[in-house]
Order: C-alpha cells, then sequence, then structure tokens
C-alpha cells in the first residue's frame, strides 16, 4: 500500500470519527463532557468587532466569504471520502467509514440549509449557519442590533432543527 493510500485511509479515518462526534452531539443532544472550554458557551453577541476580521469591508464581504470558505472546507473533505470511496486499494471498513461520513457531512450542510432558509423567512436579508466540529452552532445574521427576543427566536430555529441545547447556540450579528 502506498504512502498516499495509508495518509488517506488515516485521514479518512480521523475524519469518520470527527463527523461521528458532531453527529451525536447534534442528535443525541447531550452536554459538553468536563472540562470543555467556558468561552465557547452559547453566546449572544452584538458586537461585531468581536469576531469581525478588520480586513473584511463590509457585512456583504462578510456573508459571501464566510459561506465560500465554509463550501471549501466541506467539499475537501467530500472528495477525501470519495477518494478513500473509490480507491481500490481501500478495505471495505475503510470505505463504509468514508461513506458515513460523507452522509454525516451532507447531513450537516442540509440542516445548515434548512436553518439558514427559515431564518431568511423570518426576514433577515443575510445569514450564515455553520455546525462545528464540538456540536456548536453558529448562527450570524445582518442586522444593526438584535434584541433578546430576537436570539431567542433565532435560538429557537436552530432548537428545532437540530435537537441542540441553547449552550451549543452561538448568535451573531454584523451590521
Amino acid at each position: 500500500m502506498s504512502l498516499k493510500t495509508k495518509r488517506l485511509i488515516a485521514l479518512g479515518i480521523c475524519l469518520v470519527l470527527l463527523a461521528a462526534a458532531i453527529f451525536q452531539n447534534i442528535r443525541n443532544n447531550k452536554d459538553k463532557a468536563a472540562g470543555k472550554d467556558d468561552d465557547k458557551k452559547g453566546l449572544i453577541v452584538n458586537d461585531p468587532d468581536d469576531y469581525l476580521d478588520e480586513t473584511i469591508l463590509d457585512a456583504e464581504e462578510f456573508f459571501a466569504g464566510a459561506r465560500l470558505e465554509r463550501e471549501s472546507k466541506r467539499s475537501l473533505l467530500v472528495a477525501e471520502c470519495a477518494a478513500v470511496i473509490d480507491d481500490t486499494e481501500s478495505s471495505e471498513e475503510e470505505k463504509v467509514q468514508a461513506m458515513e461520513l460523507k452522509d454525516a457531512i451532507e447531513m450537516m450542510i442540509e440542516l445548515e440549509s434548512d436553518m439558514e432558509t427559515a431564518i431568511k423567512g423570518r426576514g433577515y436579508e443575510e445569514v450564515i449557519v455553520e455546525l462545528d466540529e464540538d456540536g456548536y452552532i453558529y448562527v450570524t445574521v445582518m442586522a444593526e442590533e438584535l434584541t433578546e427576543q430576537e436570539v431567542m427566536v433565532l435560538a429557537g430555529i436552530a432548537i428545532d432543527t437540530t435537537g441542540a441545547t441553547l449552550d451549543q447556540i452561538v448568535v451573531k450579528n454584523i451590521s
């Protein structure tokens, strides 16, 4: 087996484990393990300077860039899964793990899309939702400011869609 194949297999196994952890966190609505970072608890951010890179000129560029980066990451992961699945030297177990990871990624994409559609239906012009490997859901909307009620509505959409807990949801605004 070539070194490239071994690396792809190792990467595939790591990605499968990562996807399984994400899936389990979202679907089983589990609390985070002891020792989690307290600074990642569900946050409500009304100060874009806390997370907005200075090189981003405006909100529309932020959303376009974030969407592009998210899609790029996911495309790379799916391509890596496809490489393992198509590799004749991959074992059946490796192929199954790669297929499971690919399915988990596609489910994450669908959940993000569903939440974005629901939030846009609430009147927000721009929105991006991203699920991360730790089970957190980041919801960023274009708005001058968010009231507590608006934040709870946005968090409710994430909870209804994924089954996550409130402390796993981070709501941000960008104006």
